[in-house]
């Protein structure tokens, strides 16, 4: 939002403030960031919450065993709304159940081949493109451009805490 306000004033200027378009130039990465995780999502023909489930699942199954209730505490959702999540992304070819061998009362979620191959082919492609862009710079270059976007994070984090505080 922050950003949007500072992209009007952007546009609004009768003046070029390096500034401002650089404030610009991150809304607009923010942007094609978000249409390249709704073009995913479009991909696999699921829901936005699914996609999360999906990525945390792919994520983490490589390291731990992913259980209905972690993808529950990852995502915050309530136990009914998991299972139905969990049984759409089972429908759709996403994941497969195999019981637990030590307790059977439990599934251990394992993402298929197909969401593998599908969101692997596509996140590959983003990131090397974008890894390719970084690499284009030198290394004093990329020292400004993660100092500038290091001390962006930190602004939006500390002015974003206890903004709507109720004070006593």
């Amino acid at each position: 939002m922050a950003l949007e306000l500072i992209d009007r004033r952007w546009q609004e200027s009768d003046r070029h403030d390096q500034a401002l378009s650089a404030l610009h130039h991150l809304r607009e990465f923010t942007i094609a960031a978000e249409q390249a995780r709704e073009g995913l999502r479009e991909e696999l023909n699921v829901n936005s919450t699914d996609l999360a489930a999906l990525r945390y699942l792919l994520a983490e199954s490589g390291h731990r065993q992913v259980t209905a209730s972690r993808i529950e505490r990852h995502l915050g959702l309530s136990s009914a709304s998991t299972t139905t999540l969990v049984a759409r992304l089972e429908r759709a070819g996403y994941l497969v159940r195999e019981p637990d061998a030590r307790d059977r009362r439990f599934n251990i979620l394992h993402p298929t081949e197909r969401a593998r191959t599908v969101v692997h082919s596509i996140l590959e492609v983003q990131a090397e493109a974008l890894t390719a862009v970084a690499r284009s710079f030198d290394d004093e270059e990329l020292s400004i451009v993660e100092g500038f976007l290091t001390d962006c994070i930190a602004a939006l984090r500390e002015s974003g805490s206890g903004v709507f505080r109720k004070t006593s």
